[in-house]
């Protein structure tokens, strides 16, 4: 068994860049499952460095120090307070080198205690929803009924997910959940990339009579914005019609 401290040797096998092997592997195992906290985090990440796709072998390692550590963390504060070390982050980061996590898997993580783990849930879950046969149905669907956190759903859209009409439809649904972070994390979907400037003044005219401030405060800045928009316009098209 590995002695507490150990965990510079995990450091230096790093720096030596040694390649796979079974004795690495091997080391690595004992170190992701050592009792000190810190020893497995420095074995989580010479695991990170060294997982690639080309070494699929890897994954039933890493699933099962993952729900170990799942199970015999610190628990997360959530009043505040020192964060706990653990090795769950990374090890979720070589589970992505691997190949992209499916749509329950990220569910977890974007319903995880740990923010560090919803990060890294956040980012795989635009990777996800980007592709063609990606999950977005489900996932608004999940966001409507409580399952994954509202929030994602902000940069989902931000980041210029492809909707289909029956994908946009489920989001819209979403600016009128009884939940006040969903609709405010939906608004995002107030974009002409989404929806015409027509519909979206229609939307922004209901969300400001919100009875959340922050919401009707966002929906009558982008009506606000239309409506100045629209009118440059106007004033373009009539100057060029006047020859100026």
């Amino acid at each position: 068994p590995l002695v507490p401290g150990c965990e510079y040797l995990f450091e230096l096998l790093a720096d030596l860049k040694e390649p796979w092997s079974p004795e690495m592997e091997a080391a690595i195992r004992t170190g992701l499952f050592a009792a000190e906290v810190e020893t497995a985090e420095a074995a989580a990440k010479l695991l990170l460095a060294l997982a690639s796709p080309e070494n699929p072998e890897l994954a039933e390692l890493l699933y099962h120090a993952y729900a170990h550590w799942l199970k015999h963390e610190e628990p997360y504060p959530t009043q505040g307070g020192i964060i706990p070390t653990s090795p769950r982050s990374k090890l979720a980061e070589a589970q992505a080198k691997l190949g992209l996590p499916s749509y329950d898997t990220i569910r977890s993580y974007l319903n995880d205690t740990r923010s560090d783990i919803y990060d890294i849930g956040a980012r795989l879950l635009i990777e996800r929803l980007q592709q063609a046969n990606g999950e977005r149905l489900q996932f608004f669907d999940d966001v409507e009924h409580g399952k994954v956190p509202g929030r994602a759903v902000d940069k989902v859209l931000a980041s210029g997910v492809p909707l289909d009409t029956k994908e946009l439809t489920a989001a819209e649904q979403l600016l009128v959940n009884p939940d006040k972070i969903v609709r405010y994390c939906a608004m995002t979907l107030l974009d002409e990339r989404y929806m015409s400037a027509e519909r979206i003044q229609q939307h922004a005219a209901r969300m400001s009579e919100d009875s959340e401030h922050q919401i009707r405060n966002r929906a009558i800045s982008k009506s606000g914005r239309l409506s100045a928009l629209r009118e440059r316009v106007q004033s373009t098209d009539g100057q060029t019609a006047l020859g100026m």
